[in-house]
């Protein structure tokens, strides 16, 4: 009987009145939030009761919710009256104190924390307490987000019972899109956003690839995206129902582009121009010095969505995604290292179009569509000039020891992967590496990492080159093989005219002699090429380990 007591003065709580109402002034006015919490009737409810916890996704009358809010809260006048204030101030972010001046009175203490003026939370605490009963209660509130309230009850002698209860708008989709602010334009990307019990998984979906990220950190009051595979990470405050903050690459420097997400991809009733599938004949910064061409391959995968990508001789520029609707087309990826916007104008079957890379990178281009386009093949690039040079090196790998090749790798087929931790195309590329080595390791192959980075500091690099190894699952050793630099890397290795492309493939026999340079990668954005690569390479690998299949 008297534990049902206990139970029903905490339920009690939820239609009692401390406070009798005031006519003055409110101290808050949730008017405002009502109005806001009505179109977002959706949220996710959390109680904590004596013997269990349950989360549920539930509908909720606002108004009743809030009524416990109300009628705690004084009036403005009675907060002139009753209460000291007192305020600490930290740039544009201050907390307000107020305490009762008769500790008789509830509430006992309330606190407002604002950020540019603007009040980010509500604290109200309240205390009773009498030789029969000895309540605290605790309200919480986030203006247009939710709330959170702690009751603990006391009856007599006996144990004290505690009830917890939160609820926070439930976003009306977990589809999102990103936008990243560069000069003049917004590069999108589409996110996917679930908030679960325990974490919260955030997803950027570039057409066929899928990056996630479940290790969601707080930093003071911002929420931090970091990226699974690269040096790189988004920093974003909420904002009432959106994201607004950074993309940080680190790999970069001090390289920042602002960064704002909203619920729904908006959603484009025009239909395909079916013009756009197919393969095209490209050509970047036509008549300049810095010209090179491409060849894009494009397809309607049975929406609204156009994807694709430009294969060039030294990669490819991954999942594309985008639209093309009429005479106009757009497609961009996001992938933790850069963030691409192709726009064109269509007429007919040519196409003129500016390419964006991040804020740092602008050119025009140009294509053609033409079914037989084609780019010179990657094993044709990369010239041997002094092949009699001996291939030899020694640098440390991620566990600080000095490898020195060859005498610390013999096999009867090694590939020497020319890449960096930085580079989303080496990265593909280390996938499908580390699927090899399971493979033909124990027949005679090795593999052999090296790693040219954004600077020669070993201690500042080796965080991105252990994580990317990680990421990847490979078993084959990484090699800090010093600065990104084309000139550095044919000081080291002689035996090249140049070096053309991160990543390139040198290939070696049982002696250490080059049968073969493989410039770039087609991974698997590119479809048939990708699978053709795969066929092709295997075949090689099992020629020259003599593999019986």
């Amino acid at each position: 009987m008297r534990r049902a007591f206990v139970y029903l003065s905490i339920i009690c709580f939820w239609s009692s009145c401390i406070l009798k109402k005031q006519d003055s002034l409110p101290f808050y006015d949730f008017s405002e939030d009502l109005n806001y919490f009505r179109q977002h009737i959706s949220v996710s409810k959390h109680l904590w009761l004596p013997d269990k916890e349950e989360v549920i996704d539930t509908v909720v009358n606002w108004e009743k919710e809030l009524t416990v809010f109300k009628e705690n809260l004084p009036s403005q006048a009675i907060i002139n009256s009753d209460y000291t204030k007192e305020e600490y101030v930290n740039g544009n972010k201050s907390i307000e104190t107020y305490t009762a001046k008769d500790l008789s009175k509830n509430p006992k203490l309330i606190q407002v924390t604002k950020e540019n003026d603007q009040i980010r939370q509500l604290y109200i605490m309240t205390r009773e307490h009498n030789r029969l009963n000895n309540s605290f209660k605790q309200l919480y509130y986030y203006p247009k987000k939710g709330y959170y309230v702690e009751v603990r009850e006391q009856v007599r002698s006996r144990n004290p019972i505690s009830l917890k209860v939160s609820a926070f708008v439930k976003t009306n989709s977990e589809n999102w899109t990103g936008f990243f602010h560069i000069p003049q334009e917004k590069i999108p990307v589409r996110m996917k956003i679930q908030i679960n019990t325990h974490d919260t998984i955030v997803q950027f979906v570039n057409a066929k690839e899928v990056i996630t990220t479940s290790n969601l950190k707080n930093r003071e009051d911002s929420v931090v995206i970091p990226n699974p595979y690269f040096n790189s990470e988004i920093v974003v405050k909420w904002e009432q129902n959106r994201l607004k903050g950074w993309w940080y690459n680190y790999s970069k420097g001090n390289y920042k582009i602002p960064f704002t997400a909203v619920p729904e991809m908006q959603k484009n009733s025009n239909k395909i121009n079916p013009g756009i599938e197919g393969k095209w004949a490209a050509v970047f910064s036509p008549g300049t010095q810095d010209e090179y061409p491409a060849v894009g391959i494009f397809e309607n995968p049975g929406s609204d969505i156009i994807t694709g990508t430009f294969l060039t001789e030294t990669g490819d520029y991954r999942f594309l995604e985008g639209r093309a609707n009429g005479d106009s087309l757009w497609l961009s990826c996001f992938d933790g290292s850069h963030a691409f916007l192709f726009k064109a104008a269509v007429k007919n079957d040519s196409m003129q179009g500016v390419f964006y890379s991040g804020k740092h990178w602008k050119e025009l281009w140009e294509a053609v569509k033409n079914p037989n386009a084609k780019l010179t093949h990657p094993d044709s690039i990369t010239r041997v000039v002094n092949p009699q040079i001996p291939l030899t090196f020694s640098f440390k790998d991620t566990e600080r020891n000095l490898r020195k090749f060859p005498s610390d790798f013999p096999a009867k087929l090694t590939i020497l992967q020319i890449m960096g931790s930085w580079c989303p195309n080496c990265l593909d590329e280390s996938v499908y590496f580390a699927e090899l080595f399971d493979k033909y390791n124990s027949e005679g192959l090795n593999i052999i990492a090296l790693c040219f980075e954004r600077s020669d500091d070993y201690d500042k690099e080796i965080a991105a080159i252990r994580k990317m190894k990680e990421a990847t699952g490979a078993k084959y050793p990484f090699l800090f093989a010093g600065k990104a630099d084309k000139k550095e890397f044919q000081k080291k290795f002689p035996q090249f005219s140049t070096l053309k492309s991160y990543p390139t493939s040198i290939f070696l026999n049982e002696n250490n002699e080059i049968i073969k340079v493989h410039t770039g990668f087609y991974g698997p954005g590119t479809g048939q090429y990708y699978e053709r690569y795969k066929e092709e390479t295997e075949k090689f690998i099992q020629k020259n380990l003599s593999f019986q299949p």
